[in-house]
């Protein structure tokens, strides 16, 4: 059997549920973001692969990785703002992307570490 992805009822999923990475990457990123993945890569390669966030090294394909690449967006907009990494797509998660909440989190660290 085939890991060509086939299309039914508007979602990609594989004829063979195989572990070509490549396959289900572009799968996920088609399904979630509308996005091939070569729009993807082209964004992974502009940010030379790290997160603009916490700066660690992203991996693209190894979809269970600890700083796996996913892209960001804007929930109220829905625009893509770009590639992440899951553990700080996490974080902005939880602050529901409100700054001033991420703000006060910084403040807090810095001033409870001068305390120490």
């Amino acid at each position: 059997m085939s890991d060509l992805p086939v299309r039914r009822a508007g979602v990609l999923k594989l004829k063979n549920r195989g572990t070509n990475p490549r396959v289900q990457a572009s799968i996920r990123y088609q399904n979630k973001h509308r996005m091939s993945l070569e729009e993807v890569e082209k964004l992974f390669a502009e940010q030379e692969g790290l997160c603009p966030i916490c700066k660690n090294t992203m991996t693209l394909l190894n979809s269970k990785a600890k700083y796996r690449a996913v892209v960001d967006h804007s929930h109220s907009s829905g625009k893509r703002r770009g590639l992440i990494c899951s553990v700080c797509n996490v974080i902005l998660g939880l602050a529901n992307d409100n700054v001033d909440t991420l703000i006060s989190a910084v403040v807090y660290l810095r001033v409870r570490d001068e305390l120490e």
